[in-house]
This record gives C-alpha cells, structure tokens and sequence, in this order.
C-alpha cells in the first residue's frame, strides 16, 4: 500500500508544527525563531510573498521540519501495528506436512535396514533415498506454509520523508481499512490530504513504485542447487521474497545478497506509461 501526501511540502501545517515543538521544547526564543522563520515569506521577481504554510522543498531545514510533522504518523502506525499484528506464524500447509512425513518415515526406514546389518538391505536404502529425492523435489513446488491463514497477521511500515509504504499480510479488505485510518488521521491531526491519483492499494505480486524502485514479491516454480552447511542441495529460486527492481531507463550496477550468500542483480523492467 503506498500512502501520498498531497503537496506535503507546500502544505504543512504551521499552527500544528509549532504545537508539536512546544511539546518537547521549553525554550521559548527558539520557538519564536522558528515561528518568524515559517512566516519571513520569499522573494520572488522583487516582491515579497508571504508565507502561510509549507516550508521550502529542497531547503536546508525543510526535511527536519518535515519529519516533526510525520513522526506523528509514525507513532500512530507503530500503535496500531502493535493492535493488529497476531499469531506467531502462519499454519503448516497440510500437504507439505504430508511430504515431510513420508520423508521422515523413508529415514526411519533406512536406519532400520542398517542397524541389521544385512548385506541385502544396501539395495532398499539406496531405493529409499531415491524415494526421498523425488518427495523433496515434489515438497519444494508447494508452499511450507498457508498462505491465506487468517490468524496471522502483520503490518510492516517504511518511510522515506514523505513516501510512506505499508505493507500488509492479510487481505484486500484489511488493507481497504488501514488506508481509511491512516487518510483519517492525516487529515484530523495534520491537517493533509492524501493523494488519490498517486496513493493506492495492490497486490504484493503486482509491486508498487517507492522512491524509485519497484517493490514486490517473486516466487518462481524452479529449483536450483544451493551450497548449504557444506552440502549442496536442492531449493527454490525464489521463494515470496521482497525484491527490488529498477524501472527501465534507470542504470546501475545494483544486486541484493540472498539467504544462501549469493549475489542476485535486480532486474530491469518495463513499466508501462
């Protein structure tokens, strides 16, 4: 979910912002600086405009002053987050369940054939471990876990001034409500707009644009061999892991370092005018 403030810069509040300092600041003096200072107005074409709202975007103090006003909204998130967040982790997929049983009964079979020390029983383990190769192979197409669990639920918030992602494990219509919270409370508490044309909701495959890059999950069906604990062994590509991606006509030699320690370019895309 990505959250736009409409013309933040040009909009802020300056009755709130000199509230919001005179909660943690008792020095008056620096409190009457900062006032004459959002109202001293700016020179343009020789005339003198004044200053009603916003602080300049690109000014030396502007993402300072910016910040006092969104750290509100981040109290607020992390408030709420702490309300929504439930369950430790998502339930076990049944039929990977059923795959890891029939895998851990190969290997208890396999120890069985070796502690009666038979000659004849070599030929069973190695068909029992080829049993267990090709249920491994067919356990790793499936996910681990369920992912449509509706006991577990989590929020995961990111800013950056004032491009704000929320992302959100449950469904549409939690997502629907978080985005009427947070639009309600930016605007009775500071006093903005969200924008419509640019804020929206959408599905963590489909991505969304924040500060340049295209964040969204990507699983692909594929396995590949991986170096684990000295072992290689057989896992999935990519498994619902956030990933960036670079916009086309963005260049640069960017990667992302995976779990198994190895190196991942993030790709260019074609977006769509």
């Amino acid at each position: 979910m990505e959250v736009d403030i409409q013309g933040f810069f040009d909009n802020i509040d300056h009755d709130i912002m000199i509230k919001l300092l005179e909660k943690k600041i008792d020095d008056k003096r620096f409190i009457a600086l900062i006032k004459a200072m959002r109202k001293a107005g700016y020179r343009e074409d020789w005339k003198v405009h004044g200053t009603y709202s916003g602080t300049p975007q690109g000014g030396v103090r502007s993402p300072l002053l910016a910040n006092i006003d969104l750290h509100e909204l981040d109290k607020f998130v992390e408030e709420m987050k702490d309300k929504v967040d439930t369950g430790r982790t998502r339930a076990i997929n049944p039929g990977y369940q059923r795959y890891t049983n029939r895998i851990d009964n190969r290997r208890k079979q396999i120890q069985q054939l070796r502690d009666t020390g038979k000659s004849h029983s070599a030929s069973d383990v190695m068909r029992r471990k080829l049993e267990i190769r090709k249920l491994d192979i067919a356990r790793q197409t499936i996910p681990s876990v369920v992912l449509t669990d509706i006991t577990y639920r989590r929020w995961h918030y990111c800013r950056y001034a004032d491009d704000t992602l929320i992302g959100i494990v449950g469904s549409k219509d939690d997502a629907e409500q978080v985005m009427a919270q947070v639009k309600e409370f930016i605007q009775k508490h500071l006093n903005l707009e969200i924008a419509a044309e640019t804020s929206r909701i959408s599905h963590a495959k489909e991505g969304t644009l924040c500060l340049g890059y295209e964040v969204l999950t990507i699983s692909a069906g594929k396995l590949v061999r991986a170096r684990r604990r000295g072992r290689v062994t057989l896992c999935r590509a990519v498994n619902a892991r956030v990933r960036l991606r670079i916009p086309e006509g963005k260049r640069g030699k960017c990667c992302q370092k995976n779990g198994y320690g190895h190196y991942a370019t993030l790709q260019t895309v074609h977006r769509p005018a």
